[in-house]
């Protein structure tokens, strides 16, 4: 997935540090923004390869060290490009691809999200691709998260807006990775029973240091995670603390 690609590129640094030449294969997506990885040979999925000596699939790499490196993400990233509302600016990601595996089980409802409507001084932001983005239509009532990417967005589109907001709050998908890897203040939602990744019993993450995990107590409830990050959301002072 891309959400992994972004996780495990942290792997790589190690690599050159042991004095290969790396050549980093990458999904299409993923290529405009990963291109130009200091000290890495990027090449697009598809692509010719050039002659290797070995081959490992990158998440494998975590199984070749101890520990799990720091986020490293050498990548520049531009600013927004669209004007971003005043206030304080909360991106939302509420489904997953409808492909995986998974991804029903660590999708939520936006109907169910409209419980942060209830926050004052916050303007909520899709960060939603997919099917999924249709329920912004779907909503009743006058709360709709407001949309700033074009409808052709990349992800370096997405990561440049990502980079303009004061948190980001998201279920278990690419944008979750992403915005850690950004350094962006996010929540991340996760399912009773979540992915290996995440570990148990636990509100952190070692892999992101502005990462908050917010789990369903059981399976299926949504809603009390919702309403403990609504309260959690009227506490947030913009600077990743609450």
């Amino acid at each position: 997935g891309l959400g992994d690609t972004i996780q495990f590129l942290r792997y790589l640094p190690l690599l050159l540090e042991s004095g290969a030449h790396v050549v980093f294969e990458v999904q299409p997506r993923l290529y405009p923004l990963l291109r130009q990885l200091p000290g890495v040979e990027v090449i697009a999925r598809g692509e010719t390869l050039p002659a290797l000596d070995f081959h490992i699939p990158l998440l494998s790499l975590g199984g070749c060290f101890e520990q799990i490196p720091p986020v490293w993400f050498p990548v520049e990233v531009p600013q927004p490009a669209a004007a971003l509302p005043a206030g304080l600016k909360v991106g939302l990601c509420w489904a997953g691809h409808p492909a995986h595996v998974q991804g029903r089980k660590r999708s939520i409802p936006l109907a169910t999200l409209a419980g942060l409507a209830a926050v004052d001084g916050v303007s909520f932001l899709s960060l939603q691709r997919g099917p999924a983005e249709a329920e912004i239509e779907a909503l009743s009532g006058s709360w709709r998260p407001h949309r700033i990417e074009s409808e052709e967005g990349t992800i370096t589109e997405l990561a440049s807006i990502l980079r303009g907001l004061d948190l980001v709050i998201t279920v278990d998908t690419m944008v979750a990775h992403l915005a850690g890897t950004l350094g962006r203040p996010v929540w991340t939602l996760l399912p009773f029973g979540a992915d290996w990744r995440w570990q148990l019993d636990r509100e952190d993450s070692p892999w992101y240091p502005g990462m908050r995990l917010f789990r369903q107590p059981r399976a299926g409830a949504w809603d009390e995670v919702v309403a403990r990050v609504a309260a959690e959301l009227r506490a947030f002072d913009g600077s990743g603390n609450c």
